[in-house]
């Protein structure tokens, strides 16, 4: 049996191991929680630790399959989808948004993938930098996609 994920580690205390980071560290995600899926760990590592920092509260699953026991558990808490486009296990990132959304209609959705937009249909609309990311990103153009989409959100809900 699976060991379920915790929200992502907190990265470590600044000191003299771990220096203060230098530049925009901005916390802006606040009360907002994301479940990150992709089946790449060091990559999960890296993105989830920068969204970390920007004040998200990380949810990580390695799979889409993963991902659906991490959302039964904590669903409530959770405003974004940040998934993988192509993973493996039998669900892609497109079959766990459908039934995320399915079970949360206000849920918002990223996908990122290494392979075109067009990849993933026509009946898809992906637009770089709103619900898409192109793999290689930058952390700069994740953060602001997350802010975007999260910020927007609650633009909308407060009209």
């Amino acid at each position: 049996m699976a060991t379920l994920p915790a929200p992502y580690p907190p990265h470590p205390r600044p000191g003299p191991e771990n220096p203060t980071p230098v530049g925009n560290t901005q916390r802006v995600g606040g009360r907002d929680s994301i479940l990150g899926v992709g089946d790449e760990a060091r990559l999960r590592l890296v993105l989830f630790t920068a969204l970390e920092r920007g004040g998200y509260r990380i949810f990580s699953a390695p799979s889409g399959v993963a991902a659906l026991e991490v959302w039964r558990e904590h669903k409530d808490q959770i405003q974004l989808l940040l998934t993988d486009m192509v993973m493996p296990h039998g669900m892609n990132g497109r079959e766990l948004a459908s039934r995320l959304t399915a079970d949360k209609p206000g849920l918002k959705v990223i996908y990122c993938s290494g392979y075109i937009a067009n990849h993933a249909g026509h009946d898809l609309a992906l637009t770089e930098g709103v619900n898409f990311l192109q793999q290689p990103f930058n952390l700069q153009a994740l953060t602001q996609t997350v802010r975007d989409n999260l910020h927007h959100a609650t633009l909308a809900a407060n009209i």
